[in-house]
């Protein structure tokens, strides 16, 4: 069972500027899944369930700024538009880092962020020698 989405639709929908009424059917099922999977890569990188209506508020705007990039990358497969000496440039979910995420996404999402490290468990002499046979 799928999680509900950490921010609502008429949320992301005010921050690209129209209403939900506004939207075709089909544009809103892209920003209902813009929001789902901006909620799964959230809950993916800070490995917390956060279920509504107990999300912080740094959390859901994170996953409204993400959601916002998936919704606003070109579907169609275009990455140039050229017309005479302008060009444009298309690139799916510009700005995200090799998480996912933007800097702003990440400073906001900070304190959930997983810091997990590995601990060797056991001393590989050839790699770690004995710092007493050093001396």
């Amino acid at each position: 069972m799928a999680l509900p989405a950490l921010a609502s639709l008429p949320a992301l929908v005010a921050r690209i500027g129209t209403t939900v009424d506004a939207l075709s059917d089909v544009e809103r099922a892209r920003a209902q899944a813009a929001l789902e999977d901006a909620s799964a890569l959230v809950r993916s990188r800070t490995r917390r369930p956060f279920i509504p209506p107990e999300v912080p508020d740094a959390v859901s705007t994170a996953a409204l700024l993400i959601a916002g990039r998936l919704y606003a990358a070109r579907t169609d497969g275009l990455r140039e538009l050229r017309v005479g000496e302008v060009a444009e440039s298309y690139m799916p979910g510009a700005g995200g880092g090799a998480d996912g995420l933007t800097a702003i996404e990440r400073a906001l999402l900070g304190p959930w962020l997983s810091s997990a490290t590995s601990v060797p468990l056991a001393l590989d002499r050839a790699v770690n020698p004995d710092p007493w046979d050093l001396l």
